[in-house]
Parts: structure tokens; sequence; C-alpha cells
């Protein structure tokens, strides 16, 4: 095992369901628990279009961009809609699959590691959302303008996970979907797609394109960025890494769990529930806090070690049972060959000013990394 000092703000322990009156929500910090919510139907994805549409109702106006974007975001889709969203975009990551094997990842990934410059390098734009945003921009035969548009309004949408966001906030948003949908507008990214899925879906699938552009880019340029910066402050950590590459998997799930894209998953609670002896109303909005949750010392012995070669490895950084997302592994072994590639001619080391991540309490975002680069045989 390979150990990293623990930060400053380690997470508290894991404790029953605490309702939080500032986020107006119940609270998940232990495994159990989390593993429970998470896998029981009866706690339900948010659903924002519809506390979107009893206000609309309320002031009479209407939001149709947002309206149609929501209903097209597969996170806040439920039900037969849900399952047929699915089944398309099980297809269409099948088919990404088989146009960007592991030895095509490994390639552009080396591609991308032999540009860089001894140095510093701000890690974001030159690596961590390189790789995935140049993947899906093929893939979905989109630009890079595009997806970056695509990207920023998904992240905008997340602030709908709020259970009272502010009434303002719909029309800057509104009008944030309808710059996107013009900018793709006549595209759907699925060819025959739905065909081959066998999937009758009753929105445009135009709008499943913003879903499917902003999670599974952040969330992979969100694990990279966390791994490098785990990596960067530990070079014992990156020799072993570099002299035992098969390791790579295990250090990245690690990374996914101790300093992963998603901070907290959240669902609403269908029907009345006892969890941990705290009864949950019908109704109530939950958030699994997954910074605590995977350092819950019950499951993971030592949870602030990264430890590659760990067992338990059973975490919850992409979701898990039925809005568990189905780009896990296209994603993982997107950072894994980033890595690899990386580690494989490049020492990395913390540059002077930090990291900056976006404040945001759902996602570990990084809008900077910078990086100091060095040549293995000089470093």
């Amino acid at each position: 095992m390979f150990p990293i000092a623990a930060e400053p703000d380690t997470p508290p322990a894991p404790e029953p369901p605490l309702w939080s009156v500032r986020d107006q929500t119940w609270i998940i910090s232990d495994h159990a628990m989390a593993a429970l919510v998470l896998g029981d139907p009866t706690f339900q994805a948010v659903q924002p279009a519809h506390t979107l549409r009893r206000v609309a109702a309320r002031l009479g106006r209407d939001y149709p961009d947002l309206d149609a974007v929501l209903s097209g975001t597969q996170i806040f889709q439920s039900g037969a809609m849900h399952a047929g969203t699915r089944q398309l975009v099980r297809s269409f990551q099948a088919r990404m699959r088989a146009r960007f094997p592991k030895a095509r990842l490994e390639e552009d990934a080396r591609r991308l590691a032999a540009g860089l410059q001894a140095g510093e390098i701000e890690a974001v734009s030159a690596l961590a959302d390189a790789l995935p945003m140049a993947v899906f921009a093929e893939s979905l035969d989109l630009d890079a303008g595009a997806i970056r548009l695509l990207r920023d309004t998904g992240r905008a949408l997340k602030a709908l996970w709020r259970p009272m966001p502010p009434i303002s906030l719909y029309g800057e948003l509104d009008a944030a979907c309808r710059e996107a949908r013009m900018a793709i507008a006549g595209k759907d990214g699925f060819g025959d797609l739905r065909a081959e899925a066998g999937a009758e879906l009753d929105y445009p699938l135009q709008d499943l394109l913003l879903f499917l552009v902003s999670m599974p880019v952040d969330s992979t340029a969100g694990t990279i960025a966390g791994a490098l910066q785990l990596l960067s402050a530990d070079r014992t950590l990156q020799d072993r890494l570099h002299e035992r590459p098969s390791a790579l998997p295990g250090f990245v799930a690690e990374a996914l769990r101790l300093n992963g894209p998603n901070r907290r998953l959240h669902r609403v609670v269908s029907e009345a529930r006892i969890v941990a002896g705290v009864s949950l109303p019908k109704g109530a909005s939950v958030a699994v806090d997954l910074d605590r949750v995977h350092r819950d010392p019950s499951v993971y012995a030592e949870p602030e070690r990264i430890a590659p070669d760990r067992r338990q490895k059973v975490s919850f950084g992409f979701g898990a049972g039925a809005h568990a997302c189905q780009g896990t592994s296209m994603g993982l072994l997107q950072a894994v060959s980033l890595i690899e590639a990386l580690l494989s001619a490049w020492r990395i080391a913390p540059a002077a000013s930090p990291p900056r991540l976006t404040l945001d309490p759902n996602l570990r975002s990084y809008e900077r990394l910078p990086l100091l680069v060095a040549p293995i045989d000089s470093a």
C-alpha cells in the first residue's frame, strides 16, 4: 500500500442520517446506508422537471427549452422513460467502445503526453479535459465548441439538484438551454442507434446529447484530474506505478474513491422509510455524501491510504443502482490510459499556485490544476 497524507479537512466519520437545515436534505454518510439508498427503488431520482412545471404554472410562465432538456437528462428520469433511455445509451456506449478500443485510447493518450513541454502546465485543459472531450466530439460528430457549450450547460443544470432553487435560476437556465439546443439543431448524434436499441422515446433525442456530453465528460475529466492531483504529491507512488503499470487500474479506483468527481448523489423518498432508526418522510430529499461514505472505516481499512491492491473497491463514484453510469468502464479506461502514458515519460509535482475547484458542493470539478512536469531522465 502507498501512503498519502490526510487532507487537513478530512471529512468526519460516518453517522446516522442527519437533517441539514442549510441544504434542506437528509445527509447519508454511512457506506451501508448509501448502498441501500442508491440501490432501493423507493429512493427515486430527483425530477426537477416536475418542480419546474409547478413553478411555471404558478407564475404563468413557460420555460420550454429548459423543460425539453430536463426531459432528456437521464439522471432526472425514472420508470419507462429511464429504461428506454438506458437501452439507447447502452447501444451508444457499445458503438463508442468499438470506435475507441484500448489500443486507440492508449495511442491518443501517448500523443497528448508527448505534446507536453517541461515546466508548468495547466493539467485540466492539457490532459484531463483533452482526452474525453476528443472522444465524445468524434463519437457524436460535434465540434469542440459545441462540446464545450453542452458541457457548460450541463454543469449549470446540476444546480437544480437543490431542493429549493431560486426562481430566477429557471429563466437563466432556460436561456442557456435555448442556446445549446440551437447549437446542435438538426443533429441527434445517434444515427441508426434508435432502431438498433429498440427504444421508443417520447422526447427529441437531440435533448439527450447534452446529458451524454456533460455527465460522462465531467466524470472522466474529474477522475483524471483528481488522480493527477494525488499523484503529483507523491513521488514514491509515481515511481511504483511507473515500475508496475498493472497497478494503475487499482490506483484509479482508489483515486475515484478519495478524490472523485462526484461529491454528492441525490435521491427523493417516494414513500416513508425508516433508515438506521431515523424516519424519512415521503417526498424527503436525501443526499449521499460520497466524501464521507468512501472513507467509512468499517469498509475501507485505513481509509486515507491509497491501496491499489485494495480488495474492497466498491465505491459509488460513478453512481449505483438503476442510475449507475453506463460509461464507467470507458471512463476508467481513458483515465488509466492517460496516466500510464504520462508516467511513462514524465514526473509531475504540484506547481506554486494551488488547484482551483468550482464552488459546487455536489461536484469536485477542477477549474485549474497547475502542475510541474519534467522528463523522467532529468527528474
